[in-house]
């Protein structure tokens, strides 16, 4: 009779142990759902986001540093796997927010390649370079002109987490040194 009751207490026991372990996976799952890095909504700021590369394909990129006062971004680095743009934005509240202006590239990789802006960007404010899709459609009335839609040439996401692929970039003040 003790043999089937320390049967009975063993299982009990082994039980109480998977429950145990299962209660602590999920509470450890929860901290990390809730504290862990958080994923940002599409075109919330997570400083520099580069999109992944899987073997034999162009990853789109973007490496913006920071800039003098001025209307011309010099972007230092950019890599699209199609045609598209860089749009560059203002700043609200750590987001972008309106486009000032943008450039078309083609595939591939462009170094120190610049966008120009339709306003100055003030010195000690926050903008951001931000990779777009070309839509495609050419200008009917201008032969090879890709005309930039707000609605159709969306900004690329980086395909993991649906990040935007930017860069955020400071315009220093005249005569600071950083």
């Amino acid at each position: 009779m003790d043999t089937i009751k320390n049967l009975f207490t063993s299982e009990r026991k082994n039980r109480n142990i998977i429950i145990l372990i299962l209660i602590a996976l999920i509470i450890l799952g929860g901290a990390y759902f809730l504290f862990g890095k958080k994923a940002l909504a599409p075109g919330k700021l997570d400083e520099k986001t580069e999109g992944t590369s899987v073997e034999g394909t162009v990853s789109p990129l973007i490496q913006v540093m920071d800039q003098i006062p001025g209307k011309v971004v010099n972007i230092d680095s950019l890599t699209l796997d199609t045609p598209g743009w860089v749009a560059i934005y203002n700043d609200n509240e750590g987001e972008p927010s309106v486009i000032l202006g943008a450039g078309w590239f083609d595939t591939g990789t462009h170094t120190n390649v610049q966008v120009e802006s339709f306003v100055d960007l003030a010195p000690g404010n926050t903008y951001y370079a931000v990779l777009h899709k070309d839509d495609g459609v050419l200008a009917p009335d201008a032969f090879g002109s890709h005309p930039f839609n707000l609605e159709t040439d969306l900004p690329i996401t980086d395909g993991l987490t649906n990040l935007w692929v930017m860069s955020a970039f400071k315009i220093q003040s005249i005569g600071s040194r950083g």
